[in-house]
């Protein structure tokens, strides 16, 4: 359970971006998608300490609720983000948090979007090379997401990073039998009594896969 001085810290943050990302919401009669519920600051803050992005990147969060990876990581290291998500009330929440953000900041730079729809349905765009997801949906769609992403990798040759939190077995069982990512690291979080929670990082060479 998330204890006081947790649930503090998180709207510091929340409050330090201008946004609202805290709370959980259920989807109702979708067994195919799991409930929205953010990443921790916490665990944010140990990833990002060990994987450094640079401001060309495209970040890709699938499942992005209302936006809390996304800010903080364009925040920190000011490259291209973009959040998929795929019930309407949350996405608009997100959209909401756009505006906050934006604002606080003073402009747009145009590096930061959200896009309405499911995770299966995203057209991966040439430039995406880093992908977040956390645990947001079924094995039926995390496949179809991992091939997505796959065929634009194949069309366009380039380096990729997936980053999966909170990385249920059958997850991992799909990369290692059926991808050609390759486990870079294992990066634990601040959270010691669940062992789901940590960060897995797959890295993808084109030159060494292909």
């Amino acid at each position: 359970m998330e204890g006081p001085k947790i649930r503090q810290e998180e709207n510091i943050k929340d409050k330090l971006l201008n946004i609202k990302t805290d709370g959980l919401r259920e989807w109702r009669d979708n067994h195919l998608y799991n409930r929205y519920e953010a990443t921790p600051y916490r665990s944010l803050k140990t990833l990002f300490k060990s994987l450094k992005l640079s401001p060309s990147d495209h970040f890709v969060d699938y499942g992005s609720g209302r936006g809390r990876v996304m800010f903080y990581v364009h925040h920190k290291f000011n490259c291209y983000v973009r959040g998929i998500e795929a019930n309407p009330l949350t996405f608009d929440e997100g959209v909401d948090n756009l505006h906050r953000y934006i604002y606080k900041k003073g402009f747009d730079d145009n590096k930061i979007a959200f896009k309405f729809g499911t995770a299966e349905s995203y057209r991966v765009k040439d430039k995406d090379n880093v992908f977040y997801l956390f645990n947001p949906f079924s094995v039926v769609i995390f496949k179809k997401v991992v091939s997505n992403i796959l065929k634009s990798l194949k069309k366009v040759p380039r380096k990729a990073t997936l980053i999966i939190f909170y990385t249920i077995p059958e997850y991992v069982s799909f990369i290692k039998e059926h991808t050609p990512f390759v486990l870079a690291s294992r990066i634990k979080t601040p959270n010691k009594t669940d062992k789901y929670q940590h960060f897995l990082i797959y890295q993808y060479e084109p030159n060494l896969n292909d």
